[in-house]
């Protein structure tokens, strides 16, 4: 068991530097492919999330890329207490009116915290949206564009 445990934290400073790299390079993928001003949702997006159930807050980030008509996927890192971070990916169902999107999408967390819904709208400069999970938490993401120049976010 103690050599497991060992194992598990060598391996996890890997894990979570090839996390950071993983939406590292797609951050600087999307950014190079739709350069401002963007005309839709694709490209990347920066904000901030809220618990609503407790409060807590971080940094978020995001790129959205179109998977086939309608259907886009929303990979984000979040941070929280200013030195943990995370990556989750969920595809969702999009539609456009006239510059205006609506967008929703569903997926399993897993043991970190089950069913996610994730609901919102915006336009090609400013996106928000609700969430919740099945442990009981919710809250709000609130994203708009990197001003030009800014640096590339360190994974």
């Amino acid at each position: 068991m103690r050599t497991a445990s060992r194992a598990l934290c060598a391996l996890a400073p890997a894990l979570l530097l090839s996390s950071c790299i993983g939406f590292q390079q797609k951050w600087n993928e999307a950014r190079e492919a739709f350069p401002a001003p963007q005309q839709d949702l694709r490209g990347v997006w920066e904000g901030r999330w809220t618990s609503g159930h407790n409060g807590h807050s971080g940094e978020l980030r995001c790129v959205v890329t179109e998977r086939q008509a309608g259907t886009y996927e929303f990979a984000y890192r979040a941070t929280w207490a200013q030195v943990l971070s995370g990556n989750f990916t969920i595809e969702c169902e999009v539609e456009e009116t006239d510059g205006s999107y609506s967008f929703s999408g569903t997926m399993d967390l897993g043991a970190l915290g089950g069913e996610f819904s994730h609901e919102g709208e915006g336009d090609a400069a400013k996106l928000s949206a609700t969430w919740e999970s099945a442990g009981g938490d919710h809250g709000t993401f609130e994203l708009k564009r990197p001003a030009e120049g800014d640096e590339d976010p360190a994974g």
